[in-house]
């Protein structure tokens, strides 16, 4: 259940009797029309979906730039798709999420599992089959597509979006052809240092981290930063087979593999499944397959070269999730310099067929002074400036600060403390803990190193009254019991705590080389800092380097050297990540019952 969110929430409402019920579409409004006939709102919502990319590329406007133009030098090496056996067969399918969501083929990726010793052997020799010949079975390039509400008028089509399920054993080989490109193009270094979605060992709260080091590096040296955050339109229905393919050629990916990915993007069908009713399939002609595993790595490399385009501008790119920043002391020479820079990223779009949805593209202005709105242009049309905006699910503010953050996280927990409350007459402790591990502490959890503090703060001690209301319900502990031995009892640490081991285990990791190395940058000990015996020169002991605006004092790159520095040697000397952890965790839990 902890891992399972939907089944938590269907135990919940089920325990609480909360209604779950669906109202079934049965009238939709297209072309002024109703229409209310099953079969024939099934094949207006595919129509919608299927055409959304073509529809959209036929609206961009025509440009002199090709998208080889940005194309810098060729990989020499090539890709090789080595074939492969059951035991690597088995290891992906095991390693495949748990879904009883079932394709066009009827089969949930949990029967496969099942049937993994059964099934590994065969598929290793139609996989290997397919990786020699070039060619993907076709029913494996069937999507099943259901439509989910979003909002507004629920008789609009427009406001619903797909949720696409392919076959089970799609996945399968799709995991395995991923493995190869994604090491392929790790040992070549072809994606950008500024591309964050989907890398081996980054995280969002690492382009989260990088984002708020650089605006709040400008703000302490009295520079503006101007950040732009762009909103692609369907950026992965829109991507154009033509121009993938002709990068991935670029890219090394030639021969039968380029062959296989031309045939994994080709002959692709759809249909619409709503009410128990199909509607007819249609053909994929753009995009690269929405729920596939293949589909984000294809994307990013797909825009990797946006980041040619310009040397002036920082990008920071999370898949379609693009930004971009650029920071000065003069605000007019910025904003010439933005919209000079703009008109060539716009170009680039147009060239490879993706359009920007400008009345959701958005400009924040950093730091404390009041400043007057500029006139930050694309495509010839103003951009509209915000106070804040919404970032790989975090609330970034214009001064750097997290209150709005903060009060999104509270609302959200409340809603669950209340559930838990309701619940807790029917549940054990056990029970109660797992369900406060699933709807509280991942909100609590999530990037807490970007907008949480090891010190208390006003903001941060209402989460903190949250999360200790959250833990009495759990031990059934009464209103004003003294809360620090029950998080010791269960194990758990306060919103403090959780943002000290994701600082320590981030500082952990960059001087441990367990992250890329533009990581490992952030922190100097301070032995390498002076060149003459000092009383903190300890290898392990990081300089703490000074500030003067709150913003900047307040990082994590900052203020972590000095909470690292105040950590027992013998867990700052662990030999394994896995280790560190353990002996931080316990460190901090024993603390709860020895500190008053």
């Amino acid at each position: 259940m902890k891992d399972n969110l939907a089944k938590t929430w269907k135990i919940l409402n089920s325990i609480t009797s909360r209604s779950t019920t669906k109202e079934p579409i049965d009238e939709i409004f297209q072309n002024n029309k109703i229409i209310q006939n099953p079969k024939q709102i099934c094949d207006t919502f595919n129509s919608f979906f299927a055409n959304v990319g073509p529809n959209l590329a036929a609206k961009i406007p025509p440009t002199l730039h090709k998208p080889t133009d940005y194309l810098k030098t060729n990989i020499t090496g090539s890709f090789f798709l080595k074939p492969t056996d059951e035991t690597e067969i088995k290891q992906i399918i095991l390693s495949l999420k748990n879904s009883y969501s079932k394709g066009h083929d009827d089969l949930a990726v949990n029967t496969i599992k099942d049937c993994s010793n059964e099934l590994s052997a065969p598929m290793s020799i139609i996989f290997n089959q397919s990786i020699q010949s070039g060619i993907v079975p076709d029913d494996m390039k069937i999507a099943k597509i259901i439509p989910i509400y979003k909002s507004d008028d629920k008789k609009l089509v427009s406001n619903y979006r797909p949720i696409s399920v392919l076959p089970a054993f799609s996945k399968i080989i799709e995991r395995l052809v991923y493995n190869r490109l994604l090491d392929f193009i790790d040992k070549n270094k072809i994606l950008s240092d500024n591309q964050y979605g989907f890398r081996k060992n980054i995280s969002t709260s690492m382009a989260l981290m990088d984002l708020i080091d650089k605006i709040s590096s400008s703000i302490e040296n009295n520079e503006y930063t101007l950040g732009i955050f762009l909103d692609l339109a369907k950026a992965f229905d829109t991507v154009n087979h033509e121009i993938l393919l002709n990068k991935l050629y670029h890219y090394g990916i030639r021969g039968t593999p380029h062959v296989w990915f031309k045939n994994y993007l080709s002959h692709r069908l759809q249909y619409v499944y709503l009410n128990g009713t199909k509607s007819d399939e249609l053909l994929m002609t753009c995009g690269v397959p929405q729920g596939s595993i293949l589909g984000p790595l294809l994307f990013i490399l797909y825009i990797n070269d946006l980041t040619t385009v310009t040397k002036l501008l920082t990008f920071i790119m999370f898949a379609d999730d693009t930004n971009i920043f650029i920071n000065g002391s003069n605000l007019e020479n910025l904003t010439s310099t933005a919209n000079c820079e703009l008109k060539k990223i716009s170009d680039w779009f147009s060239a490879n067929l993706l359009s920007l949805n400008i009345k959701k593209t958005n400009y924040l202005i950093f730091g404390n002074k009041k400043i007057s709105d500029l006139q930050i242009l694309i495509n010839n049309e103003m951009i509209t400036r915000v106070h804040e905006t919404k970032f790989l699910g975090v609330i970034i503010q214009s001064n750097l600060k997290w209150d709005s953050h903060i009060s999104l996280i509270k609302n959200k927990i409340s809603k669950s403390i209340g559930i838990m409350n309701k619940a807790k007459d029917l549940l054990s402790t056990q029970h109660l803990k797992i369900l406060y591990q699933s709807l509280v502490e991942p909100y609590l959890n999530y990037c807490c190193i970007i907008w949480g503090s090891p010190n208390k703060t006003t903001a941060h001690e209402i989460l903190h009254k949250l999360q200790k209301r959250a833990i009495r319900h759990i031990t059934y502990a009464q209103f004003r019991t003294h809360t620090k031995p029950l998080f010791h009892k269960l194990n758990l640490l306060n919103i403090y705590d959780l943002c000290l081991v994701q600082t320590m285990t981030f500082i952990f990791k960059s001087t441990n080389s367990l992250l890329p190395i533009k990581y490992r940058n952030y922190f100097t000990t301070t032995k390498e800092m002076y060149s003459y015996s000092t009383r903190s020169s300890q290898a392990s002991n990081l300089f703490i380097a000074q500030a003067k605006k709150s913003c900047r004092i307040n990082t994590a790159i900052m203020r972590g050297p000095k909470l690292w520095n105040a950590l027992p040697s013998y867990i700052r000397s662990s030999p394994s990540l896995g280790i560190f952890k353990r002996c931080l965790k316990k460190h901090l839990s024993t603390i709860y019952i020895t500190v008053k």
